[in-house]
């Protein structure tokens, strides 16, 4: 089937940088942690715009920041001191403890570190949620309380949508998540285009600038919740950024950013706002590719249009 259009949601597209050891994980934080850090009040001298903001810690995650991590212990005390000055300012976090972490924050660390002096955590799928440990001293957030505010209203909603609309009725348990059963069992082999070797941590970017080299038609829209933590939108734009398109088809990929999480559609005014990005998306997909046909080649133009003999 050829596609007119991919829209990519809330997405990890390369699952190998997840892997302890890979500073690019690290980099693809820093531009959540500081709209997070924005949205809590947790910067010093913020500017109004919360895009401004992150326009900032992208150049400097791509910057500074990134050349500090590639140098490893070769990184001197006054380079380090720098950069987590600098760190600092974006993250919320005090300098003393991004030197303590080497200047590399998981998300865990940063979820139990970012509000506790106020006691709190903050949420992984939207970090503007926040909750409580029953030790506010732990390394890590005993749940994630932008799941827990929503989960019932869903669960409930659908029970009563089985069982009431549709008339659907089992013994059964609604599991929410595959992890709800024990193991997580996923198939997670994966051969890219052209490669003779399978992958066991799979990025699909490798398939998808393939696609869109072959169909020049193929238009790219990724979405992306600011305040999400569970896919960072930094890490999605880097890996698209990396396809290595042809400077004619880069005009193909587009990404838009919404005021909210990973579940970018529970804020009724963004949610309002995807709808008219991917109407305009679809409507901008379908009149290039139908303006773009190629031309026909002789032997398939009608008679009366042949080109004439010499």
């Amino acid at each position: 089937m050829a596609l007119n259009g991919v829209v990519l949601l809330s997405s990890i597209l390369n699952y190998g940088i997840r892997q302890p050891g890979f500073d690019a994980l690290y980099i693809g934080y820093i531009p959540s942690y500081a709209a997070t850090a924005w949205y809590h009040h947790k910067v010093p001298n913020p500017p109004e715009s919360l895009e401004a903001f992150v326009a900032e810690a992208r150049a400097f995650a791509n910057g500074p920041y990134a050349t500090a991590l590639a140098k490893g212990q070769d990184l001197s005390p006054q380079e380090e001191q720098e950069v987590a000055q600098q760190l600092s300012r974006y993250t919320g976090l005090s300098p003393e403890f991004l030197r303590r972490a080497n200047l590399r924050v998981d998300l865990s660390r940063f979820q139990a570190e970012l509000l506790r002096d106020r006691r709190l955590t903050v949420g992984r799928f939207d970090s503007r949620y926040t909750g409580t440990n029953s030790d506010a001293a732990r390394e890590r957030p005993e749940y994630d309380p932008s799941d827990t505010a929503i989960s019932g209203a869903f669960i409930s909603t659908l029970h009563d949508y089985l069982t009431r609309e549709i008339g659907y009725e089992t013994d059964l348990d609604y599991r929410v998540s595959a992890r709800d059963a024990g193991a997580f069992d996923w198939k997670w082999e994966h051969r890219s285009p052209g490669s003779q070797q399978s992958q066991n941590s799979p990025a699909v970017t490798v398939d998808l600038a393939a696609a869109m080299r072959t169909n020049p038609y193929l238009k790219v829209l990724s979405m992306n919740g600011y305040y999400d933590m569970a896919t960072p939108f930094f890490s999605t734009e880097r890996d698209l950024k990396h396809m290595m398109l042809e400077p004619s088809q880069r005009g193909n990929l587009e990404f838009r950013y919404y005021q909210a999480g990973h579940m970018a559609y529970l804020n009724p005014a963004e949610l309002h706002r995807m709808r008219l990005d991917l109407e305009n998306f679809y409507r901008e997909a379908l009149s290039d590719a139908a303006s773009s046909r190629p031309p026909q080649p002789a032997s398939m133009q009608p008679a009366g249009d042949a080109p004439p003999s010499e």
